[in-house]
């Protein structure tokens, strides 16, 4: 920050037209359609450096684990940064995987004796929680990037719905943090 200006990096996700269209415009006008896209609620907005147009890919690797190797976060799983989770999955894989050592070593092991057990337990708890959020941020956004009418208000309707069943927002909430919810 510098006096009574402020600094930030944007994440557009827009589809590959769009993306492209925003991509060919000079700073001016792509910080005219950043304002009407965020309906003013950045104020008035000046780009300042080169604006990049990367195409955003998903990927879920077949296995985590081969003999004495962990893959973990965007190296096992890359996925839409809609809600920001890359970073919490990955800080979960790193949790999971440390337990399982730590529980390990405690029972008397050693990293040779142990490590194809910890690994396996690795992969066998962060696979499928990674692959119910790969899959859920996959929905999200194909739910809230069709614009069509009818799909605008059921969504609506039900987002409306969803805010007014707290045990349920509650749980989604605690798995979007990486915790679990227990009633």
């Amino acid at each position: 920050m510098a006096g009574d200006r402020h600094h930030v990096a944007i994440v557009w996700s827009q589809d590959r037209a769009a993306a492209e269209r925003l991509q060919a415009l000079s700073a001016e006008a792509l910080a005219a359609e950043l304002e009407i896209a965020s309906e003013g609620a950045l104020g008035a907005l000046a780009v300042t450096g080169e604006h990049r147009w990367i195409p955003l890919r998903q990927h879920h690797a077949d296995t985590y684990v081969l003999p004495g190797v962990a893959l973990l976060g965007d190296a096992a799983h890359v996925l839409h940064p809609l809600a920001g989770q890359g970073v919490n999955l990955g800080l979960a894989d790193a949790e999971v995987l440390a337990e399982e050592l730590i529980a390990g070593l405690a029972g008397g092991g050693t990293i040779s004796s142990i490590k194809d057990e910890a690994l396996t337990s690795y992969q066998r708890q962060r696979r499928p929680e990674n692959l119910v959020m790969l899959t859920a941020m996959r929905g999200f956004k194909t739910l809230f990037g069709d614009t069509r009418l009818p799909v605008a208000l059921l969504r609506a309707a039900g987002m409306a719905a969803f805010d007014r069943l707290n045990p349920l927002k509650q749980m989604v909430m605690a798995a979007a943090a990486g915790e679990h919810w227990t009633p």
